[in-house]
């Protein structure tokens, strides 16, 4: 049983892979067809915000940006994606097979 654990665990966790990765396709889709749309220079690559400087009150100004490929982007997004929210969605989804499991029985 253990065995059959560990490949519903890995199956629950390449599943939210997937589902980070697509939104995260969806993401970049978008900045590119905004960048299309106004006229970008280039949609593989486009400026970011990349040094931020910030007042008391709590408000950052952006003092300095650099250029990012579409692809690099995307990475960062997973990445951030992944830290902030695949162990909840993971936890989530493997809670929701766990009782469709004990409905069987």
């Amino acid at each position: 049983m253990a065995e059959n654990t560990g490949q519903l665990d890995k199956l629950i966790e390449e599943k939210v892979n997937k589902e980070i990765e697509e939104f995260a396709q969806q993401i970049t889709n978008q900045v590119v067809a905004f960048l299309e749309k106004n006229g970008g220079s280039s949609v593989n690559h486009f400026y970011q915000a990349s040094k931020w400087d910030s007042s008391y009150n709590g408000y950052n100004k952006v003092t300095e940006t650099s250029y990012l490929s579409t692809s690099f982007f995307k990475s960062k997004l997973i990445a951030g994606f992944s830290r902030s929210v695949k162990d909840r969605m993971i936890a989530r989804d493997t809670k929701t097979l766990l009782d469709k499991i004990a409905l069987l029985s």
